[in-house]
């Protein structure tokens, strides 16, 4: 994340002293296992460990501000790992171009630094979307037409929405577009992209362009090859 100069509250005309600079880090590792029961349904799992270090931070145990003849610190490292687990599932309705999805992600125990207590980001997700000329019974070699919109529910935001639609030509050209509802800043977005076999092997490019509100317009470039 880069470094940061750390401050305490002090009763001086900043308001504030500096009490050192921090690196705070974070990074998680895990191993997923996904089964496929039947020709409807999948599930899987994923576990995984989660570490976050905030670096040493000055916490006052007594008194109130720097001046205080009473003020008591201590430098305490905030750092933490826990383990979470991430379980999924997927139902596809025969005959109908329609596919259900749900994740649950980040179970895990509550975390605590120095005195409060917190869970890790839990949240949970559903998703729709269909096929929908197979949806409505229109039989067409060419084109295709991809709908889908997922729901997401943190514990400690307000309810996300996704809405989105590709549009296919001879599965090679694709026209993409997406709305986002109660994110902060991103919104709008669409895409183009190409999938062709070279040879052995298939080469897709892809270009998604997003407004991100204080970031003006992102531009996306993705290459993948498979063989």
């Amino acid at each position: 994340y880069g470094v940061f100069n750390g401050t305490m509250r002090a009763d001086n005309d900043a308001g504030f002293v500096e009490t050192g600079e921090f690196s705070p880090t974070a990074y998680a590792v895990g191993a997923s296992f996904a089964q496929r029961v039947s020709d409807r349904f999948s599930y899987g799992v994923r576990v995984k460990y989660a570490y976050q270090n905030l670096g040493f931070v000055t916490v006052g145990i007594s008194g109130t501000d720097i001046g205080d003849t009473s003020l008591v610190t201590e430098d305490i490292e905030h750092k933490h790992g826990e383990p979470a687990i991430d379980i999924g599932a997927t139902y596809d309705f025969p005959d109908s171009g329609v596919r259900f999805g749900a994740v649950i992600q980040n179970v895990s125990r509550e975390v605590k630094y120095v005195r409060e207590s917190f869970p890790l980001p839990f949240a949970v997700s559903f998703s729709l979307h269909a096929d929908m000329l197979r949806l409505f019974r229109i039989e067409n070699k060419l084109h295709t037409v991809v709908a889908g919109v997922e729901s997401v529910h943190p514990r400690d935001y307000k309810e996300k929405v996704k809405f989105g639609v590709e549009y296919g030509y001879l599965n090679a050209f694709f026209l993409r577009a997406g709305y986002r509802i109660n994110y902060d800043q991103r919104g709008l977005t669409f895409g183009i992209g190409i999938d062709q076999k070279i040879g052995n092997a298939r080469i897709r490019v892809d270009y998604a362009y997003e407004d991100f509100g204080v970031f003006k317009g992102v531009n996306t470039f993705t290459v993948g090859t498979s063989f």
